[in-house]
């Protein structure tokens, strides 16, 4: 076992292993950033929506549909803010 390690080690395997591990755990935090931005984003597009039907209380039909995609992936994403109760709420207006 001690001659594997040995040859394991100087081989270089050990530190090109670690070079990955902290190349993978950048990508992640990357991709977490990534997705809290999304999520910002979503929450936004969500607000604007509500913002601007909400006098009327009537949506067209595309732009609902187009809400509830991105309802959908802003919960995927773990959004939990009061975008669920401004969604719940447009889900209640008459469809133009």
């Amino acid at each position: 076992m001690e001659l594997f390690k040995k040859a394991f080690d100087e081989s270089g395997i050990s530190e090109q292993i670690s070079s990955l591990k902290e190349n993978v755990d950048e990508i992640h935090k990357k991709l977490e950033k990534n997705d809290e931005a999304t999520a910002c984003v979503l929450r936004h597009q969500i607000t604007s929506t509500y913002e601007q039907f909400r006098s009327k209380k009537k949506i067209p039909t595309h732009t609902k549909e187009d809400l509830c995609y991105l309802y959908d992936k802003y919960i995927e994403l773990g959004g939990n803010s009061y975008v669920k109760q401004i969604y719940t709420d447009m889900m209640t207006w008459d469809v133009e």
